[in-house]
């Protein structure tokens, strides 16, 4: 027992030195958490849906170890956007209630925010949406741009769209955001917009060739084979681009939009050439 007892006591003695100096605190589950999470985020740049949520399933564990509720929060919204990209509505909305419960419960509001817009998004705008507010985050905005410009509410999608180009960042992740709002914006009516379509639109695709993402790359390829201010050739080449992206996705619905958009410009002859 004595034995015992000094060497409890030299275990205490050992892991309280250090004097005042800070020490370096590894906490393998936060770790672990942050490993899994830029997995979960790297699959879901490159599509790779399966992957990227079992990833955040495994950031999601290891929040749950930590019990710490904003990291659960974090990561039951990260796997509902996993789940919806598979189609899999289902279980994004069982995920999406998690974090709705858990931010609400702690008081999370930007994460109980971003969880009740995509919720709205998910439920085809059925239910309340949060207000814009000069200090949310670009993910924030670009949702809410989104379902206030499918609401008509077009100043107000505006407003939300041109808060991510202030507030996103130069990463990755930052000028992916602006390249959506970007397409956002030259969606909006053209008295509403500011710049002119086709602007809004070779910006964003300078940023998707970027940082590589191919879909929206497509998306925006579209929008220029639509757009009248372009040479029916330039336009008949962006939609050729299109049905190429589609189909090395083998997104068989994009790469049939893209035959009809095509199909129809032959239809106009060569009356810009």
């Amino acid at each position: 027992m004595i034995k015992f007892l000094s060497g409890l006591c030299l275990l205490v003695v050992l892991s309280g030195c250090g004097g005042k100096t800070k020490p370096y605190i590894d906490n393998p589950y936060e770790n672990r958490m942050k490993d899994f999470t830029h997995m979960g985020v790297k699959a879901m740049h490159e599509e790779r849906w399966k992957s990227a949520e079992h990833s955040f399933s495994r950031a999601l564990q290891m929040a749950q170890l930590l019990s710490d509720p904003a990291l659960e929060a974090r990561a039951w919204y990260n796997d509902a956007m996993a789940w919806k990209a598979m189609g899999n509505f289902s279980e994004a909305n069982d995920a999406l209630r998690q974090a709705l419960r858990i931010s609400r419960l702690h008081h999370l509001k930007k994460s109980a925010q971003r969880a009740q817009i995509q919720w709205v998004i998910l439920h085809d705008g059925k239910g309340a949406l949060p207000s814009l507010e000069k200090d949310d985050p670009a993910d924030i905005a670009l949702s809410l741009g989104y379902m206030l410009a499918k609401q008509a509410d077009f100043i107000g999608a505006r407003r939300a769209y041109h808060q991510v180009l202030d507030n996103a960042g130069d990463e990755k992740n930052g000028l992916l955001l602006q390249a959506r709002a970007m397409l956002g914006l030259a969606s909006l009516p053209t008295q509403v917009k500011g710049k002119k379509h086709e602007v809004w639109v070779e910006q964003a695709l300078k940023l998707l060739r970027k940082v590589g993402a191919p879909r929206k790359t497509a998306q925006a390829l579209l929008m220029v084979a639509i757009d009248r201010h372009y040479t029916i050739r330039q336009r008949r080449d962006a939609a050729e681009r299109a049905i190429k992206v589609y189909q090395l996705l083998q997104d068989k619905h994009g790469e049939r939009m893209a035959e009809d958009v095509l199909q129809s410009m032959a239809l106009l002859g060569d009356e810009y050439e």
